[in-house]
């Protein structure tokens, strides 16, 4: 898989952090691969956790859904869906 210029720059501001990582980039670079390949195929990425593990789990979904660096055009069934909702014009 081909690295987008952010992609490659996270990796490598990452290990510039903490080098221990380093021999970790092929495995990080597979749950990214299999992450993007979920998404694009319009996959399903189920996070859970308890306690602060679960605030972790809500923080990597935040970042999951807020566009990034493509957009994610939200389909008109979800515009109807939120429309009721508590600020759902804005979402």
């Amino acid at each position: 898989m081909k690295l987008s210029v952010v992609e490659k720059q996270i990796i490598d501001d990452m290990v510039a952090r903490a080098p221990r990582l380093k021999d970790n980039v092929d495995s990080l670079l597979e749950i990214h691969s299999v992450l993007v390949n979920t998404y694009d195929n319009n996959g399903k990425i189920l996070t859970c956790g308890n306690g602060g593990s679960a605030a972790d789990a809500i923080h990597i979904v935040g970042e999951l859904v807020k566009s990034f660096e493509r957009l994610r055009p939200v389909s008109d069934d979800m515009v109807e869906n939120l429309k009721d909702l508590p600020f759902g014009q804005e979402l």
